[in-house]
């Protein structure tokens, strides 16, 4: 299974993934503005890296174009480990891949398409707007300019040391850092409604995926933990999204809402088997800082 963000329309989709690819190409000359935006290392302990070569599609694709089976970085399947920056491509949107599912990369890497420096973090640290503090220009970061965005590949041998690997690269060789910090904010508590059964089917523990757009999430078999995400990173309560309902397992079943209808939102949990309330709680914050040394 491969998760796609897909960040222009904020869809997220589990779909199978076939490895039917080309042969990667080696790394070439540094894209320039990448190369003079990163920091040199010394530490031993990070991996160096390299610069993929510039993607050539057959045209421009729309999120809606984008193929969940193809792999737009052409990577080597036999690739043990990988830290790859690219330029900024204007055939693609802004997406990331992530491989969760049978194939030779899974859970060993994650691919992001045209992002921004933030999104990266917050793909490394697995966390949403909510969970990030910028304190640097916001303009450095501004979605709307070409030059604030690259495309980047990380491959691991195992798959417990993706996502550390992913933030202690990241700190190496970006400009910009990340640190952890406690702070008080404004929170949803997702509970169960003590008055109704949680109305998901529950199906095996092979996680099928789920599909969401908006004002739906879809899934032949989920834990609760993909819908917490998905009311987190679409902003459907407006901010972050605490689990304490308790449920474990895999379930089916389908959630939509109307946006224009305040009051449908909590009709829709209710009718699922949960509710939600608002609480101030200390949670930990990621604050993405320029380095000045």
């Amino acid at each position: 299974m491969k998760r796609i963000f897909l960040f222009q329309f904020l869809i997220i989709l589990y779909a199978g993934i076939t490895y039917a690819q080309e042969v990667v190409p080696g790394p070439s000359s540094a894209p320039h503005h990448i190369e003079d935006n990163l920091v040199g290392q010394t530490d031993a302990t990070v991996q160096a890296p390299t610069f993929g070569e510039a993607i050539t599609l057959e045209g421009t694709l729309s999120c809606m174009d984008i193929d969940p089976e193809r792999d737009y970085y052409n990577i080597d399947p036999n690739t043990r480990n990988a830290f790859i920056f690219y330029e900024y491509n204007d055939q693609l949107p802004s997406f990331s891949n992530s491989y969760l599912g049978d194939g030779p990369f899974q859970h060993r890497r994650i691919s992001a398409y045209n992002v921004t420096i933030p999104m990266l973090y917050k793909l490394a640290y697995q966390i949403s707007d909510y969970r990030m503090v910028l304190e640097a220009d916001a303009s450095l970061f501004d979605r709307e300019k070409e030059a604030n965005k690259m495309g980047l590949t990380i491959i691991v041998e195992q798959p417990e040391e993706l996502y550390p690997a992913f933030q202690q690269q990241l700190n190496a060789f970006l400009p910009f850092k990340a640190r952890l910090e406690q702070r008080m904010v404004k929170i949803y508590v997702l509970t169960k409604d003590p008055d109704r059964e949680f109305a998901g089917t529950p199906v095996s523990s092979t996680e099928t995926g789920y599909f969401s757009r908006g004002s739906t999430f879809e899934t032949d078999g989920s834990p609760i933990e993909h819908f917490r995400e998905y009311l987190e990173n679409f902003e459907i309560l407006g901010g972050p999204v605490i689990d304490e309902t308790g449920i474990d397992g895999y379930f089916s079943f389908d959630f939509s809402f109307d946006w224009g209808d305040p009051e449908s939102l909590r009709d829709a949990m209710r009718s699922l088997g949960l509710s939600f309330r608002e609480e101030v709680r200390e949670i930990t914050m990621v604050v993405l800082y320029e380095d000045q040394q």
